[in-house]
């Protein structure tokens, strides 16, 4: 629900302000990346980026796997704080 809220909250925002912010911009860097733990042979960390929200969001979805079996399901999501003029 909250995800909802928030999603419909910055695409009421209009997009023009994220795309212009330098911040936004580097986390852009990871959109379409597979990013995976190489430092330990028994625990993987998997994360994926992608563009949300018709580009005013960056969501970031994973996963923990232990001994084979996923443990851990991970997702964030990065913004525009229009008042502050930052990224979330």
């Amino acid at each position: 629900m909250i995800a909802f809220v928030l999603a419909s909250v910055l695409a009421w925002q209009g997009s023009a302000d994220i795309t212009a912010d330098p911040t936004y911009k580097e986390l852009s860097r990871l959109v379409g990346g597979h990013w995976e733990s190489t430092n330990t042979p028994k625990i993987k960390i998997v994360n994926r980026f992608k563009f949300a929200v018709d580009g005013k969001l960056i969501r970031s979805e994973g996963t923990v796997t232990a001994g084979g079996n996923t443990v851990l399901y991970m997702q964030a999501n990065l913004g525009w704080d229009k008042a502050t003029k930052s990224v979330f």
